[in-house]
């Protein structure tokens, strides 16, 4: 056999190897006495994460209020978080993760809402999409070797008051003190809070940056920020104030308190205090998502069309 044919039937056949290792769950106990969950990631390395058991079951009891995850396992090193490990543990208010940690997984600690703080270990390179989504975060703090955050990972974390990223992380940074994480390869703003200042050199706003900042009052858009996402100020239940830099090339707000698209007249943000101008063709989805202060709205003859949850819960 050729070594060409075999390096061929080797890579068909370590993905059939893999899948046919039977997966292991364990149970240890912390030094709080807490029973938690483990999954072991690789027999040969000897590492784990801390996981939800075969049943779906969450990785620590329902009623648990805090937790240290140890740095070993029965003899396993702890190396993760695992897929919606925490998810909707609403009384767990402190976590204290160990420093081998290296993955946070997507919904890790989603809706954890009495969860006030975390500090991530420096060597968490990964965290997962809505990892954090909805916990009640006052602060955080991103370290060096981070390189992966995904899509809402600390969205709804309405309670945010101070974010940070270690200055010598080399693909996120928190500019001139700015209280937000912008990802440097195309100076997008991925997460904000009440706090934070827009930098003059961000190019866009992602969807769900400001999603559920609930004590955020005002928002200035900077001229070079040409991208706006329509889900990035959804539910900002004390937004009183937008404006728009002037010489913004694709976003006005007309002195009235909203982000218009100039292209194409579509008014993507409003606020408690907005006005919508004549000019307004559409109002796009989401555009007044949570303005609990809203009280009275008139849509100009020109608006042909509303979108989806436009003006959902302005009570």
């Amino acid at each position: 056999m050729n070594r060409r044919l075999s390096q061929l039937l080797l890579a068909m056949l370590l993905p059939l190897m893999a899948w046919g290792q039977e997966e292991v769950w364990f149970t240890a106990t912390s030094q709080e006495g807490v029973a938690i969950t483990f999954q072991v990631l690789s027999e040969s390395e000897k590492t784990c994460i801390v996981a939800r058991d075969e049943n779906g079951n969450k990785a620590v009891p329902q009623e648990t209020t805090g937790v240290t995850i140890p740095k070993t396992a029965n003899g396993y090193t702890v190396t993760g978080i695992g897929e919606n490990a925490f998810s909707y543990c609403e009384k767990l208010s402190w976590v204290n993760l160990p420093s081998t940690l290296i993955t946070i997984g997507d919904n890790a600690f989603h809706w954890c809402s009495k969860l006030q703080s975390i500090s991530i270990p420096d060597k968490v390179t990964t965290i997962g999409n809505t990892a954090f989504y909805g916990a009640g975060l006052t602060s955080l703090w991103i370290p060096a070797k981070v390189e992966a955050i995904g899509s809402y990972a600390f969205s709804r974390c309405g309670k945010l008051d101070w974010i940070s990223v270690d200055g010598n992380n080399p693909y996120y940074d928190s500019r001139y003190g700015c209280n937000a994480i912008i990802r440097k390869s195309d100076n997008y703003l991925i997460l904000g809070c009440k706090n934070t200042t827009i930098p003059s050199d961000v190019a866009g706003i992602e969807s769900g940056a400001f999603g559920g900042c609930e004590t955020l009052e005002s928002v200035t858009i900077p001229a070079s920020c040409y991208y706006v996402s329509n889900y990035a100020f959804d539910d900002c239940a004390a937004l009183n104030s937008i404006v728009v830099e002037d010489g913004n090339p694709n976003y006005t707000s007309a002195g009235c308190n909203v982000i218009i698209n100039k292209w194409d007249n579509v008014l993507i943000q409003g606020c408690n205090s907005s006005a919508i101008p004549s000019t307004v063709t559409a109002i796009a989805s989401n555009a007044f998502y949570g303005c609990k202060g809203l009280e009275t709205i008139t849509i100009p003859a020109n608006v042909k069309t509303i979108g989806y949850s436009a003006f959902y819960d302005c009570i």
